[in-house]
């Protein structure tokens, strides 16, 4: 006789193949009840001679060409086989991203998923890690986990391991956060002119050009760091001072994948020029002269990538904490100096 399990919203049909406790043993999946009663009717009628695939065509009226060994077509992969067949398959990401890939694969899903046959996850599944998942992590991190499921039954689909995506069962919507979430979530801070002008002026003298820069452009740090000299032109009047430029953002600092970093493509390819005003122009002015076409514009004191996290600590912070004190009524010493 063949049995119907249910998992979650799905329904799952079994049976041993030529009705035999030791023939092998068939499963087909479906997310309707409808269908996987069907599917044990014709397995039934058959006396359970017929494969998984077999059942399946006739489900789904579709027209079946038999393999030459039905007996011997192996199970699908569980989840981990096919998570690694998934990522080694993937030809337009970047190592780091690809090492990304892998560590939540490692960390989070395959734990959770990585037992069962890939035919087997049921939206349910997916949606219990999900919410695993949500546990001290922000909605964009969640997203990026979501992504990473969502893509590798995308790939099984294709592969024809699966009739539809059980991420896709779920409610699950990328960066959308409830309503409760709200003021967790909200956690970016935007200035006024003023705050902002405030800021700047109260920072380290090299570090002004970089902040001038990035809120003048709009770019991200991976790019405004990995911009060449030669990418950017500054117009000058007739006395010299600069009236304003642009720069040419079509690069990025990335990840290899091993803790190191190279040069590559901004995020989502998108190779654009800037217009900026004349008080980024100023900035980065003096930034041009006697320097080589392909040095970076905006370099770490030694040379090289400019850090995001050490910049942070060392320019961007204490700018912040000199910013908050009031000029005219600064908060008095709370102690002597010693030594």
């Amino acid at each position: 006789m063949a049995s119907i399990r249910r998992r979650g919203d799905s329904w799952r049909v079994l049976w041993r193949l030529g009705g035999s406790r030791t023939g092998p043993q068939q499963s087909v999946t479906f997310a309707n009840e409808k269908f996987a009663r069907k599917a044990k009717q014709i397995a039934e009628a058959h006396a359970h001679t017929l494969s998984r695939q077999e059942v399946r065509a006739a489900v789904l009226g579709v027209k079946y060409e038999p393999p030459e060994m039905v007996a011997e077509k192996k199970e699908p992969p569980t989840v981990a086989e096919f998570a690694t067949r998934w990522l080694d398959s993937r030809t337009r990401i970047t190592p780091g991203t690809k090492a990304n890939y892998r560590r939540q694969l490692d960390n989070e899903i395959l734990p959770a998923l990585g037992h069962l046959p890939v035919d087997d996850v049921s939206g349910t599944d997916v949606a219990n890690l999900i919410n695993k998942l949500r546990v001290g992590r922000t909605n964009a991190t969640v997203t990026r986990y979501y992504a990473v499921i969502h893509a590798l039954f995308r790939f099984a689909k294709k592969e024809k391991l699966i009739d539809d995506n059980p991420a896709g069962r779920t409610d699950f919507i990328r960066d959308l956060v409830s309503h409760d979430d709200a003021a967790i979530e909200d956690t970016h801070c935007y200035l006024e002119k003023w705050e902002y002008r405030r800021i700047r002026d109260r920072a380290a003298a090299d570090a002004s050009p970089l902040i001038e820069f990035l809120a003048g452009t709009g770019a991200r740090w991976g790019e405004a760091t990995a911009v060449p000299v030669k990418a950017v032109t500054v117009t000058v009047d007739e006395d010299g001072k600069p009236t304003g430029g642009g720069v040419a953002i079509n690069r990025a600092w990335k990840r290899d994948g091993a803790g190191g970093w190279y040069v590559g493509t901004t995020k989502g390819r998108r190779k654009r020029l800037v217009p900026f005003a004349a008080l980024v122009a100023a900035a980065v002015h003096p930034l041009l002269k006697g320097r080589q076409k392909g040095d970076l514009l905006f370099p770490a004191p030694e040379g090289g990538r400019l850090d995001h996290g050490n910049w942070l600590e060392r320019r961007w912070e204490p700018a912040i904490v000199a910013a908050m004190r009031c000029d005219e009524h600064p908060p008095p010493m709370r102690g002597s100096r010693i030594g």
